[in-house]
């Protein structure tokens, strides 16, 4: 999903850890 990846790192950085280990 590259839509998943383009969201800010700097608003969740969390979040886009998961999603970068769990990626669809």
């Amino acid at each position: 999903n590259g839509e998943l990846s383009q969201v800010p790192v700097e608003l969740s950085s969390e979040k886009v850890g998961i999603v970068f280990q769990f990626p669809e």
